[in-house]
């Protein structure tokens, strides 16, 4: 259980940010902080949209952290050495360069100061040290319009599931 988790701790960092697929209808430049007041949630919405397009589409960790995580950042993975931005980014900027990964069925919802993502991620055989199906939920809080922390729940889909309506 303990290879499952570090293995996908990756992964679901991959996904910090999955969208329905919309394109933001007003792109950030950067996050704020201190953001709030009338519009926030739709700024919040922007946010997780532009921060998804960098991650997953552009594979570009490098600018979706300089974008939308420019601060602290609490890292609840338990396979990752602490917190910090650069510490994901370690592990994220040559992962994505290594491997080619697929997500799809993405969906993300704001609310209260929290970001959830809804998605399946499929990892091509060879391309990392666990390969397959994975329904995935990551969750983040905003402050203001930045992302400063994250959990993760990742689960294998085997195509035995019993419930005719698993995961999605």
């Amino acid at each position: 259980m303990h290879f499952f988790i570090s293995s996908f701790a990756v992964l679901s960092a991959l996904i910090l940010a999955a969208s329905t697929g919309a394109t933001p209808t007003a792109q950030l430049k950067v996050c704020d902080p201190h953001a709030s007041g009338k519009g926030l949630n739709e700024r919040r919405d922007a946010a997780i949209a532009g921060y998804a397009d960098l991650i997953l589409n552009k594979k570009d960790p490098q600018t979706a952290f300089d974008t939308y995580v420019p601060g602290d950042y609490i890292q609840h993975a338990p396979s990752y050495p602490g917190d910090g931005r650069q510490v994901t980014l370690n592990y994220l900027v040559p992962f994505f360069k290594a491997n080619q990964v697929n997500f799809s069925k993405l969906k993300t919802y704001t609310g209260d100061g929290y970001a959830f993502m809804r998605y399946e991620v499929n990892v091509p055989p060879g391309e990392a040290s666990v390969d397959g199906n994975f329904a995935g939920v990551n969750i983040l809080r905003f402050q203001g319009t930045c992302f400063v922390e994250h959990w993760e729940i990742l689960q294998k889909i085997t195509g035995n599931e019993t419930n005719p309506h698993a995961f999605f």
